[in-house]
Formats: C-alpha cells, structure tokens, sequence
C-alpha cells in the first residue's frame, strides 16, 4: 500500500508547464492465490507530472512503486481510476493505440534489463525503433543506436550479445533503448542498482542517461517531457561541476600522488586532477543534542573546488569572503546547505564528526586481527555552509536530492583516517576517488583520461610492495 508519494519538480518554473500526466483516484488489487483476500497494492493515488519535470517515487520494497509505473505505462491494468497521458485517458484507447503509445510515447526502463539473449547489443537497442508505426521511419536508425552507444562508452561492445558483457553494460543497454525513440515520457524503475561508477562522463550523466547516475532515484522514477534532457543535464551539472571523467576504488585507496601523475600525462595546463578522500560518518553536537548519521565526508584540497560551478562561491572564492567564512584550513569543516537545515549551526559552532577507520584487510579476513580503535573522532568549527554553486550538491548516488555532505581539508582527514596504513606503509596520503576536469572551457577526453591513468597506475599506489 503506497501511504505517501514524494513528487520533486526539476524546474523552478513548474506552474508554466502543461501536465504531461494526470492520475486520477488509481487503485490495484487482486485476490490473494491461497484465501481469496483482497490485497491492496495501492489506492486512491492522486498526482500530475507537469512536462519538463522529474518526480520520484519513494517507498520500501513491495510498497507498489514498480505496479504503478507500469500501470503507468499500460502493461498493467487497474481496478480502478484513470491515467491520463499528453491529454489522452488510456482507457480509451485501443489496442492498436495502447501499442502505438507504449513504443512512442514512453520509454521504459526495467530493473531487470530484459535484452534479448540472441540479438546483439546493436540489435537490442534497434528493436523499439522497428516497430511499423515508428515515427522516425526512413531514418538512420542504426546510425542513432550506434551514436547513443558510443556516448554511454559500449560503442565497442554493439556486435556482443547480453551473455558477453556485464551487468552495469547491460543496465546501459536498457537506457540507452529507452531512448531510441526520443519518448515524453521516460519511466525508470530502479534503473541505477546495476551501473558502476568507474569512468563517466559528464554529458553521458546529463543527456544520454538522463541523469540516472547523478539525479533521478533510488528506488523508482517518473521522468516527463520533451525538454527533459535539458533539464537533467543542468541538474546533472550542479552535482559534477566541471567534472569529465572520475575514478572511484570502490572497495580500497590508492596513493595521492596518483592525481599529480595523471595531471603530467595529460600533458594540458588546463585540467586538474583532484583526489578525494570519500567516506561516511556520524556528524552530532558537543552536547549530543542534534546527531547526523549517513553523512557523506568529502576530503578535499583546493584542485576540487576549482571543479566547482562557480568557483566565487566556494569556500576560497569571494562570496564566502563577503558571507565571513572561516579560513580554508584544519581548523573548520565546511558543510552543505541540506545538511545544515538537519543541524540549523552557525558559524563558529562546534560539531563532532565520527567515521568508522578503514583497515588494509577485511575485518572479516583471517588476516586481520582485532582491533578495538574501529573509529576516529575529529572535533572543528562550522567554517562555513557551501551553497549549490560552490559545490554544495555534489556527489554521485543516484537519488533526486543532494546528499548530507561535510567538507573537510583533505590533509586533514587522511591524518586522522588512515593512521593504520601509516604504520604498515609508512604513508597517509591516500585517497580513493579522482575527479577530472578542466577548470575553463572544454572538457577532458575520455580516452585520453583512460589512458593516462592506465600509465600512471601501479600496485604501489594501492600501498603493496613486490619484493
């Protein structure tokens, strides 16, 4: 039973747009298999998605998302209610038209990918676009197909078939056949829990996943309207910045140095190479009173906030000066504005922050010992709110809303947090995550990125040493 539905609007100009969807006292049940029960899924659900906007639909597992976005999208039917798309109730329609819309109309992406086994990457992508009553008939549909590929990096991978690539590439697969057909409507359910994270591009984020990495959801999503891209994109671009091309370790660190190498083999005075230091933490009050927990702890130096939207509004830029901003430096952490809204400090307050200490082995390995120091405590000022234009927002879950985030020196953090690898390595200057991009115009080459780390990346950058 669905009790409460978080609709979120992309655009601050909502009130101009036409509604794209109407829904209408929608209702699902079905009697249970085994007593004959009434089983609710959900009822009397009212909204309207106006064009141009992205919505999210929150819930736990079984709470009705995925039934009603396929109800939705006509592959399901309801009990009751109506459905209005672009003016037309789908209750009218024929099957001929419920077809037509389903292939024109909406673009659908599963949680399960659904590729046909037996057709190439290329082929799968193709096959909306096949159907008799496709509008863009007499096109290059495989050039298109090909071009999107290309933008989301499996232009390389269009002659395999499903069993030969993994899962994020298949996930890929399924946005990008979403798109084939230029949809209104894009419904995604759950369409992030497969990619990774490794490489992407920030066009790739904005226009040909619409924003599926950066802005659209975690558990389910509506995105509506002809100008849709366009919009993501924007949002896309306030959580990365200038930011073309990331690395991300996503179960260890490398050595910081790693970022000064890539940044030589580059071999471009423009671009920056910033490493990051990405982890989770326990944010409270000295008096315990206001208490945080899921903070993302960003670690950063001053070549991440060059990367920024606006580099003014950032804490070395001058609005912070104008806003009295602490210093840039150890003695201050720098949070973001939803972050503050949870903890409503000034500047100058006092906030303890509380991460749990990463170890070079599993704690569940034999290897690993016990250890009774799990976590480390550092206590600092509230420097300063960032706001989205210096940053504030970023980040790379897929969820519609900017995460919980708290700023601190990168130097700082990897004194407290990597104290353990100091005795092993001898070295605390580690990180597991390098943003890429340039700090004027243009962006950094995905092929050249790749090939300057793949240059520059060895075993020592991970702390082992072959003797």
């Amino acid at each position: 039973m669905i009790d409460f539905i978080y609709l979120a609007s992309c655009s601050n100009l909502y009130f101009i747009f036409k509604k794209m969807i109407e829904v209408s006292n929608l209702s699902k049940s079905y009697p249970a298999p085994d007593c004959g029960e009434i089983v609710h899924i959900f009822n009397e659900v009212n909204f309207a998605v106006e064009e141009g906007s992205s919505v999210s639909i929150v819930g736990p597992s079984g709470s009705g998302k995925s039934t009603l976005l396929n109800v939705i999208g006509l592959l399901d039917k309801p009990t009751k209610g109506k459905v209005i798309v672009d003016r037309k109730d789908h209750s009218r329609l024929s099957e001929e038209q419920v077809s037509e819309y389903r292939n024109q109309t909406v673009g659908f992406v599963f949680q399960s990918h659904h590729l046909l086994p037996s057709c190439t990457v290329l082929e799968n992508v193709m096959l909306p676009g096949l159907a008799g009553f496709n509008k863009s008939e007499g096109q290059d549909l495989a050039g298109r197909a090909e071009k999107l590929l290309n933008e989301v990096g499996l232009g390389h991978r269009k002659n395999h078939l499903p069993s030969q690539i993994s899962g994020g590439e298949r996930q890929r697969v399924a946005v990008v056949r979403a798109l084939i057909n230029q949809p209104s409507v894009l419904l995604a359910d759950e369409p992030t829990g497969a990619l990774d994270l490794l490489f992407f591009r920030r066009h790739n984020l904005g226009i040909i996943l619409s924003a599926t990495i950066c802005s659209v959801v975690l558990t389910g999503a509506l995105t509506v309207g002809d100008s849709v891209r366009y919009s993501l994109k924007v949002l896309a671009e306030k959580r990365i910045g200038k930011g073309d091309v990331a690395m991300l370790s996503s179960d260890g660190f490398f050595e910081e140095d790693l970022a000064k190498r890539i940044y030589s083999k580059l071999e471009d005075n423009n671009s920056i190479v910033a490493p990051i230091a990405l982890s989770r933490g326990l944010l409270t009050s000295p008096d315990g009173s206001v208490r945080v927990s899921n903070v993302q702890v960003l670690g950063v130096d001053e070549r991440f906030w060059k990367l920024a939207p606006d580099f003014s509004h950032t804490p070395l830029g001058t609005w912070a000066m104008k806003k009295e901003f602490r210093e840039w430096g150890p003695q201050a952490f720098f949070i973001n504005e939803r972050l503050n809204e949870r903890l409503k400090k000034e500047i100058g307050d006092r906030l303890i922050l509380r991460m749990e200490e990463p170890s070079l082995f599993s704690r569940d390995a034999p290897l690993s010992g016990e250890r009774d120091n799990k976590f480390v405590t550092m206590n600092e000022e509230l420097g300063g709110v960032i706001p989205a234009e210096g940053f504030g927002h970023f980040g790379l879950q897929g969820n519609q809303r900017e995460p919980l985030t708290i700023f601190v020196p990168l130097e700082s953090l990897q004194r407290k947090l990597f104290r353990s690898f100091d005795q092993v390595s001898g070295n605390k200057n580690f990180a597991n995550f390098l943003l890429m991009g340039k700090s004027g115009e243009g962006e950094i080459e995905l092929q050249k990125a790749k090939k300057a780390m793949s240059g520059s990346w060895s075993l020592t950058d991970a702390g082992v040493e072959i003797k």
